[in-house]
Formats: structure tokens, sequence, C-alpha cells
């Protein structure tokens, strides 16, 4: 369908029958608005697992979706926010965003972090914004009892297959979740909650960019590491 980085879009009609289009409130921008579709997901995640004070909340992965995780935990009352990430300028950017601790997996010990920051509990919330089964697997040895985890990264096909011990869900009746996407319904709540002006979510854009001929250089800028996200303003 035509649409991509083109200056006008086709929308059939059968997507504003069924309540796809948006009025966008005067007090957001249209850079706020490109980040609302992505930030809807992470409202999807967050009801799906009841983030509420006082939670401690572990986020694994640093990336966009990861420090949207934060910022909605945040605003929804997390005592403290978490964040594995093995990648240090992620770990940096993640401090600006809020988090109260910055883990590096490879060299830390996360669960001993966990577990202290937790007052020997665990977390009660973990979100899985990473695409990996080996924090899918281990999320379940510092969860909390009676904690919820969202499994919202998906894995590589080849390597979406984890082996758990199912008696840890049991005994410390866990609920697991996967979230992807979002309802019509969560994403005009995103759409408020950017228009309260409660979250500074133009942070998360990295760079911007003003003339189509810069297509190429803003997609190659946009693998490094430590780019959140790029904006093309025409």
């Amino acid at each position: 369908m035509d649409g991509a980085l083109a200056e006008y879009m086709r929308i059939p009609s059968r997507y504003i029958v069924q309540g796809n289009i948006v009025h966008l409130p005067d007090t957001i921008s249209f850079e706020e608005a490109s980040l609302c579709e992505p930030l809807s997901t992470v409202v999807c995640s967050a009801e799906a697992v009841k983030i509420a004070p006082p939670d401690i909340v572990l986020v694994v992965g640093a990336g966009s979706m990861g420090i949207l995780h934060v910022m909605i935990s945040k605003l929804r009352g997390a005592q403290k926010v978490i964040v594995s990430e093995i990648n240090e300028a992620r770990r940096k950017q993640a401090l600006d965003f809020g988090v109260d601790i910055a883990v590096n997996p490879e060299k830390e010990n996360l669960s001993e972090i966990v577990m202290n920051a937790s007052y020997g509990r665990g977390a009660d919330v973990i979100i899985i914004a990473a695409p990996s089964g080996e924090a899918q697997e281990e999320s379940l040895e510092i969860i909390a009892r009676q904690g919820r985890i969202n499994f919202f990264g998906g894995l590589p096909k080849g390597h979406d297959v984890i082996r758990f011990k199912s008696n840890i869900v049991h005994y410390k009746q866990i609920i697991l979740k996967g979230t992807t996407g979002q309802s019509l319904a969560q994403y005009r709540k995103t759409i408020e909650i950017v228009a309260s002006n409660n979250m500074e979510i133009k942070k998360l854009i990295s760079a911007r960019y003003y003339s189509i001929e810069d297509a190429e250089k803003a997609f190659e800028r946009a693998k490094s590491k430590d780019v959140l996200k790029i904006v093309f303003n025409l």
C-alpha cells in the first residue's frame, strides 16, 4: 500500500468506518504523534501485567521500546524501575529517562541486584523487551511470588523455543503473558497520555531529517546502538 515516506497516503474507506483514524489534539505535535503507535503497544503491555504502585519493575532491553516501558512504568507509579542492558550507551541513556538501576548482565549479577533492590522478593513485573530466549528463561528465576511477566519482544525464527521449570510457574503462581500490537481503545488512550504532557516523549528522538534526499543517511544512522528514534520532519 502506498504511504511510506510519501507526502500523501491512501486510506481505504473500511479503515475509516472501523474507527482507525484518530484526530490529533492541538496540543500534540506531528513529531509526538509519530511516536504514539509504538507507545500504544507499551500501554498494551503495561495493562496486561497491571503495573501499579508499589511495583518493582525489571525491563530487559533498553532500546526505544525498553525506554518507553520505563516511562510508562514510572507514569503508572512503579516504585523502582531496573533495566538490564549489555550495551553501555543504552544503559547511560536509560538513566537519563529515570531508570533507578541500570545493570550489565554480562558483568554484574542481575539476580543479586534485583533481589537486593526488591527487599529479597524479586521483581513484581518483568518486561522482556529484547529478542532473547535466555532472558525469557531467566525471568522465572527472579520474578516475585505472584509476579507478572510479559514476553514483549519476539524471538528470531529458528531460535523461538525456550525451556523453563514449569514448577516455578506453578508454585510461585506467576502470570505469564505475551503482547503485541494494541487495541483501538489503547491507541486512543495513548493519544490522551501524550496530550497530557506527563511524558517527555520527544526525548526519544535522537535525530531529525528535513529532506527526503537524506533518507539513506537516516537509515544508516538508525543502525547505531545509541539511536532510539529518528524522525523525518518534511
